[in-house]
């Protein structure tokens, strides 16, 4: 049963064990439910939070809060401006009694930066509110901030120069205009990411496709364990994109350096890569189960194996054999002192030279 699935029963399970309590609660069950600190609580919530500090050119910001959406924005007076906007009106069914279940954020000077913060809480009983909902911190930091998001529910992080480092345990997250090392991973949602510059950068998410565009970094990695993995105008030395059910889209690489690698690789799904790779280097484009797609543009310098288990192999529309079920071949491009393996456990291979042969 997939995620999503799961997830859809889940809250059908708690709407309906919300309209039972609450049916108990009107009819004088409400009694019985206060006196077990269990029943639906009226919330008017509006959190006052606005702190301000000045913390340096270059700060050490951590951001933990696993119930809020994080958003991080340059600031326009070189301060650390800290913005609780935690907003929850109706009716939450919990053990709680209202607005006092949800802890103050805590923002503090520590010795290298700031520290912001929200106790843990249980506020929902299957994650139910009737009424409005929304949890979301803002803060804006100099650019030079390293930061950390710890926990949190999703984040949107733009413009910093001094690396970062994100974790989401339930939602999405967006990053633009970032410099240094980038470690992002989303344990349930996907990651967009767009003009990064870096030496390491990994952006990771359990269930949700991971997209990345505009980078220029050293080491590149892009990972969804349910999801497809894109990549547009990127330039590394060593290059991976990985999915274990999603198709891989890579366009507009360019891989070189001292000791260029790329590896992009599907459990299940189909590979579609354009790019350019050094004469030097050493490559694998595959999928277990799906069809690829490789197109390498004219003076490209390889030696490519090509191989499947089941299905074709297409050289600039040409199959190697009278029946289009060569399951084996080497394509020599240039000189060939690159090396590239190209394979599927179960489906073609297209590979267009773009008159490089």
């Amino acid at each position: 049963m997939n995620s999503s699935r799961v997830a859809l029963i889940a809250m059908l399970v708690g709407v309906e064990i919300f309209i039972a309590g609450f049916a108990i609660w009107c009819v004088g069950g409400a009694g019985h439910l206060s006196a077990a600190g269990f029943g639906p609580h009226h919330v008017d919530y509006t959190a006052q939070t606005v702190a301000s500090f000045d913390a340096g050119d270059a700060p050490h910001v951590v951001v933990s809060d696993p119930q809020s959406r994080v958003k991080v924005f340059v600031s326009t007076d070189g301060r650390v401006h800290v913005k609780d906007l935690t907003s929850v009106h109706g009716y939450m069914l919990s053990g709680s009694h209202g607005a006092s279940s949800i802890p103050k954020l805590q923002a503090t000077r520590t010795a290298d930066g700031v520290s912001i913060e929200r106790a843990e809480y249980d506020d929902h009983f299957m994650g139910l509110t009737i009424g409005d909902s929304d949890q979301v911190i803002e803060v804006d930091v100099p650019a030079g901030t390293h930061l950390e998001i710890v926990k949190s529910s999703g984040a949107d992080v733009n413009g910093l120069t001094g690396g970062v480092k994100v974790s989401s345990q339930d939602g999405h997250i967006t990053l633009a205009g970032l410099q240094g090392t980038v470690d992002v991973h989303s344990a349930d949602g996907y990651i967009e990411a767009s003009n990064l510059h870096g030496d390491t950068i990994t952006l990771a998410s359990a269930d949700g496709h991971v997209k990345a565009s505009a980078v220029r970094c050293d080491t590149l990695t892009l990972q969804s364990n349910d999801g497809n993995v894109s990549a547009r105008d990127v330039a590394a030395q060593t290059f991976t994109a990985r999915s274990n059910d999603g198709r891989i889209e890579a366009a507009n690489l360019s891989i070189s350096g001292a000791q260029p690698a790329a590896t992009l690789h599907s459990d299940d799904g189909s590979v579609h890569v354009a790019g350019t790779f050094a004469a030097n280097g050493t490559y694998d484009v595959s999928s277990g189960d799906g069809r690829v797609e490789l197109a390498l543009p004219r003076g490209s310098d390889l030696t490519v194996n090509a191989s499947t288990a089941d299905g074709g192999i297409y050289v600039d529309g040409n199959s190697g054999s009278s029946d289009g079920d060569s399951h084996q071949q080497t394509i020599k491009l240039g000189s060939g002192s690159g090396a590239m393996r190209v394979s599927s456990g179960d489906g073609s291979i297209h590979l267009t030279t773009n008159g490089a042969l």
